[in-house]
Formats: C-alpha cells, sequence, structure tokens
C-alpha cells in the first residue's frame, strides 16, 4: 500500500498529526511526501518517522500540480499497489488503513449528505468551471477531492486526468498560474459522473471508510479516515471519547 499527499509552505505543526496518526494506528506500508519550500524541522520529522521525501518545483498552486507530481511518483510503483492520495494538512487516521475492507479500483468519499442540487458551494463553483456538464451532476453526490482511494494503476488515471481537466475550467482561464480556484475538486466531479461512472465507486452514506466534515453530517461514528477535522470544534476531545 501506498499513502501519498503533498504540501507546500508547511511546518511541523501542520504535518504532525498526520504524521503521527500513520504511526499511531500501526501502518507498515509506502508513505510518499513531496514537498515544496517546507522547513527543516517539518522534513525532519517525516524522515524519522520513515517517510520517502521527494522535492518538487512549483510551476502553479499546489493544490492542483499535486495531481501531475503525484501521477509521476506512483509510476515507480507496481500497477495493483493499493494507494491512498491525501490532503496533507488536514487528514487524521483513526484505524490503520492496511486492514480496511476495500477492494474498489476506485473509491471517493461524498461531500455532503446530498446532490449537487442541495450543496451551495459544489453547485455554484461547478457551473462556474464547467456549465455545459451542469445538468448531469445536478442529481449527483458533490465528491471530496481531498481523499482518493484506489489501485494504483486506475488512481494514476484518474490523477492526470484530474490534472488536464482542471486547467480547462472556465475559472482557470487567463488567471495566474497561482490564483485559487477549487477546479481539482470540479475536475473530479466531472469526471467521476462522466468517464469513470463504470469503474469508480462513490462512498454511500452508511460507509464508514471516509468522513468530509466540512459538508457532511457527522453523528460522532467511528471512521477509518477524518478529513477537514479543523473543521470541528474540539476534534481531538471527540475523538479520544468514541
Amino acid at each position: 500500500m501506498v499513502i501519498a499527499s503533498a504540501v507546500s509552505n508547511y511546518n511541523i505543526t501542520q504535518i504532525k498529526p498526520l504524521v503521527d496518526s500513520i504511526k499511531d494506528v500501526g501502518y507498515t506500508g509506502h508513505k510518499v511526501m513531496l514537498i515544496h519550500n517546507v522547513d527543516k524541522e517539518a522534513v525532519e520529522y517525516l524522515l524519522d518517522n520513515n517517510w520517502r521525501i521527494i522535492s518538487i518545483e512549483l510551476d502553479m498552486l499546489i493544490h492542483i500540480q499535486r495531481y501531475r507530481e503525484v501521477f509521476k511518483v506512483l509510476e515507480e510503483y507496481k500497477d495493483n499497489e493499493q494507494v491512498i492520495f491525501i490532503d496533507g494538512k488536514d487528514v487524521i487516521f483513526y484505524k490503520n488503513p492496511e486492514t480496511w475492507n476495500l477492494s474498489d479500483k476506485l473509491y471517493v468519499g461524498i461531500d455532503g449528505n446530498g446532490t449537487h442540487r442541495d450543496h451551495e458551494w459544489g453547485r455554484e463553483n461547478f457551473y462556474k468551471s464547467f456549465p455545459d456538464y451542469i445538468n448531469v451532476v445536478l442529481d449527483k453526490p458533490h465528491l471530496n477531492c481531498g481523499v482518493i482511494i484506489g489501485v494504483n494503476k486506475e488512481i494514476r488515471k484518474l490523477l492526470i486526468d484530474i490534472f488536464d481537466t482542471a486547467l480547462t475550467s472556465n475559472q482557470r482561464d487567463g488567471v495566474d498560474p497561482f490564483t485559487f480556484t477549487p477546479d481539482d475538486q470540479m475536475a473530479l466531479n466531472l469526471l467521476a459522473h462522466t468517464k469513470y461512472r463504470d469503474l469508480i465507486t462513490i462512498q454511500k452514506p452508511e460507509d464508514k471508510y471516509i468522513i468530509n466534515l466540512a459538508q457532511t453530517k457527522w453523528n460522532k461514528d467511528q471512521y477509518y479516515l477524518y478529513h477537514q477535522y479543523d473543521r470541528i470544534k474540539n476534534f481531538f476531545n471527540i475523538i479520544k471519547s468514541l
């Protein structure tokens, strides 16, 4: 198994919760972190915890470029290797992913408990990005790109497609390469509901693998992985009580 992520301008405080959680659950697989302008203390902490570190230069905002860079790195691993692609800052592992009963070629989590029609931020940004496809996704779940799980061969295809598709968004047209737009997430949603609709498994609300906490209702259930935990007040106190 490979856990892969990328960060820019991070310090040890920002990466420590992720690094510690992976260590604490007993994960023994590969861990790869692509870094840009990460301070020395954080790099040393990653190395001390057996992460493979790869320095990258940025020619655009990292949240889009990371898909291309991780795609390249994953070419070095076996096609049938299980991969978890994650955001670098706001992810916590609660259980060892090596024990997860997930065999899907691709698996992504929902962002909220409804469809694009119900998801104001997702609907508005998707329309800004890919207006020609808004009716395709309106009644489909809005998906979060912060955690993508699957088989390496398929993950690589999806990651590079997200990269290429994000750059075609109307929101990227004419902007500075380092201007933020959420087109990685919009590209994932477009691809998941079109090109990849027969390959990708979309999380069911009752699944307990991933929760994206910014938009998804949490009833304090146990999940294998928590994303956007920093959106929940007293998250670590809550998690200790589960």
